[in-house]
């Protein structure tokens, strides 16, 4: 019984480990995706709202303060959100004058 509970764990274990690894693969990706949006989005004068909701929830979904990164992933993620809210912003306000 105890051989069991043992191979459990090292299952579970290994599946927690393969989903941090998995969601730390994911969230570069997406940081790369929003290093290329942000230089498209900060050249474009007028956004239209369907543009300014997904751009949103993508920021929202792969923010490194909600899932584990390390240092330079961090830091990428972090510019890389503060060009694209900086991008919304200056979209937003540029269509409506």
């Amino acid at each position: 019984m105890k051989i069991v509970f043992a191979g459990v764990a090292i299952l579970l274990t290994a599946n927690v480990m393969g989903i941090g690894v998995e969601n730390r693969q994911l969230v570069e990706e997406a940081t790369a995706r929003m290093e290329r949006l942000a230089a498209k989005l900060e050249h474009t004068k007028r956004l239209v709202p369907e543009t300014v909701a997904a751009v949103s929830e993508l920021t929202h979904r792969y923010d490194c303060e909600q899932h584990s990164c390390g240092t330079v992933l961090e830091t990428r993620n972090h510019a890389a959100l503060i060009r694209l809210k900086r991008a919304l912003y200056l979209g937003e306000h540029t269509a409506s004058r």
